[in-house]
């Protein structure tokens, strides 16, 4: 039986890029799309990808890259303009509507994990004790910025995030489901598979040059300027409730979440989507 052709949206960021390997691991036919052929799209073609360039906020770019393929997988560019990549990319998928009507999946890990958990697990994977330590966002956010290239826009949505988790709405109605392996027939992946595939990584690597950059980064960040989110916030024009609310807070999110975990698939149910 042929396997479908998969495509992948923001193929050589960091979510997207570890869709496409493992893809390419498990033989699937894979099409990349990336934003412009660069050393990294070359280095996933050489791999077995198909790349294809396009742009995510363009319907007719989007259906071009889709000609042909049975399936896609959509990772957002996180920007104010989310929204309107999401859009596009359901304006090119729902040209066959009869395909997705009426379903909705919420695809979660097979463990709802504490900090201190997660902890435990990389410590078990690097094998090394490692201490889950409480920072104030200020510094994370520096960390994020300066170290990792994260935009002030996530930045802004992870203060919220942040909250969100703390006040347990990450495990409301138990907070996981079985619908990965409902749809694919394979157990989601545990935490802990994932710490192994990021510590082969070569920046996980416990090298002696690789714990100076740590050192060095961690005790610089404090004296690198962060961002100004209230300035930026203003600049961007977010539009807001009259009354926000976090989510456990919000009765209708209570009421909608519910009706939607309700509604997942149990385990050993495979569901197949029409090609």
């Amino acid at each position: 039986m042929m396997q479908p052709t998969i495509l992948v949206t923001g193929a050589t960021g960091n979510t997207g890029g570890a869709v496409v390997s493992e893809l390419l691991h498990r033989g699937v036919p894979v099409r990349a799309m990336v934003r412009s052929r660069d050393a990294r799209s070359a280095a996933l073609q050489a791999r077995g990808a198909e790349v294809v360039v396009a742009d995510i906020f363009d319907p007719d770019q989007l259906v071009a890259a889709m000609r042909g393929v049975q399936r896609a997988y959509y990772v957002p560019p996180y920007h104010p303009y989310v929204i309107q990549s999401a859009v596009a990319f359901a304006v090119a998928v729902l040209m066959a509507p009869e395909r997705h009507d009426g379903k909705t999946y919420r695809p979660t890990g097979p463990q709802l994990l504490s900090g201190r958990e997660m902890a435990e697990s990389v410590a078990k994977v690097v094998g090394h004790r490692v201490r889950p330590v409480e920072v104030p966002f200020w510094l994370f956010s520096k960390n994020a910025r300066w170290w990792q290239g994260v935009g002030p826009f996530l930045v802004s949505a992870l203060r919220l995030y942040v909250e969100d988790v703390r006040n347990g709405a990450f495990a409301f109605e138990g907070g996981v489901t079985e619908t990965v392996e409902a749809l694919t027939g394979t157990p989601a992946e545990s935490f802990e598979t994932t710490a192994q595939r990021y510590a082969a990584l070569p920046f996980a690597r416990p090298s002696l040059g690789n714990r100076i950059k740590a050192l060095v980064k961690f005790t610089a960040a404090p004296l690198l300027p962060g961002y100004d989110l209230p300035r930026l916030e203003r600049q961007w024009g977010f539009p807001e409730p009259q009354k926000p609310t976090f989510a456990l807070a919000d009765e209708a999110w209570r009421d909608e979440h519910s009706q939607l975990m309700a509604g997942q698939p149990r385990a050993g149910q495979t569901l197949r989507v029409a090609s």
